[in-house]
């Protein structure tokens, strides 16, 4: 199964529910923005108004209110990628590889690679650096998350739903989007990601003296052919 028919990028396509008489001039899908679905950790400004370990959307909507609450969440598309590892606090941009190969070819080395040549490491730290150009591997997962209704984009059954764009990495890379890509190849989906039942929540994990939430998934069987036809009518 090519798992590019579950791939989502933030720049996505527009959908077909939307009037093609209102978008008028040379738009593409680099004018389209999804709003971002976060975790509300520790550090983040957000913590001041919503609950740790919470799911908010776009910042300013809760998906979910309590730590242990689990959210109906519907995956749309799921996009894999490689990015450069970059310091906490560095403002640059990272750059961003479609493939592993690509990444490699650019002079960068995996996260945990131990096998960097020892001239390449010297010639690192004659620049000044402590360490050769790192990557590691992400995921982007673009939900159909449920809020109340005054804020949602679509309705099925009374109950409102938004997009949302959530990026694993890291330890959330390995807790969620692994288990998104397992379900996602079982053939019997016919490459439809999102006939799959999901339920998200959050795991508190520590390292030390700091501690953190990450996404995690439940696979709770398949959607009606009804809610189906719906997200690919409505929402896709």
């Amino acid at each position: 199964m090519d798992l590019q028919t579950t791939g989502a990028t933030e720049e996505v396509a527009l959908t077909k529910s939307e009037p093609t008489t209102t978008l008028q001039g040379d738009w593409n899908i680099s004018d389209i923005n999804i709003p971002r679905v976060n975790l509300v950790q520790k550090m983040s400004p957000t913590s001041e108004d919503f609950k740790l370990g919470t799911f908010l959307f776009d910042k300013t909507i809760p998906v979910t209110n309590e730590q242990k609450e689990l959210a109906k969440v519907v995956v749309l598309t799921l996009k894999k990628y490689y990015e450069q590892d970059k310091a906490y606090g560095d403002g640059d941009l990272p750059v961003r590889f479609d493939t592993e190969q690509q990444a490699k070819d650019a002079g960068y080395y995996y996260r945990w690679d131990k096998s960097v040549p020892k001239e390449v490491l010297e010639a690192a730290m004659e620049e000044g650096n402590s360490d050769v150009p790192r990557y590691s591997e992400r995921a982007d997962a673009v939900l159909l998350l449920p809020v109340p209704l005054e804020h949602a984009h679509y309705e099925h059954d009374g109950v409102g739903y938004v997009k949302g764009l959530l990026t694993l990495k890291g330890t959330s890379y390995k807790s969620c989007a692994k288990i998104l890509a397992t379900a996602f190849v079982n053939p019997s989906l016919e490459g439809k990601g999102y006939k799959v039942k999901w339920e998200f929540g959050s795991q508190k994990m520590s390292s030390k003296s700091i501690s953190w939430y990450v996404p995690v998934a439940f696979n709770r069987g398949k959607h009606t052919d009804e809610f189906v036809q719906w997200i690919e009518s409505e929402v896709l």
